[in-house]
């Protein structure tokens, strides 16, 4: 199945952990039948509201779970 018609995820905020820049916001993706990339996750985060370019993305990880795989990462907490 190519990027283009791979089924969109989206992004759900876990926590939130300190406050300004160096606050993170953490994420979790639902989960996805095929493997979860970057950009995905990027795509994920900008639709939830918090545009990487202005929040960052760190620590991306994806996990084969029941159903699936899954994906976790984080932002800071305030746009720079």
């Amino acid at each position: 199945m190519s990027s283009s018609t791979k089924a969109a995820i989206t992004a759900s905020i876990v926590r939130r952990s300190g406050s300004g820049i160096s606050g993170r916001i953490h994420f979790q993706s639902s989960i996805s039948p095929q493997v979860i990339t970057s950009t995905d996750a990027r795509d994920a985060q900008a639709n939830a509201g918090y545009h990487p370019l202005g929040y960052d993305f760190i620590g991306f990880s994806c996990q084969q779970v029941e159903g699936g795989y899954q994906a976790t990462w984080s932002c800071a907490a305030s746009c720079d």
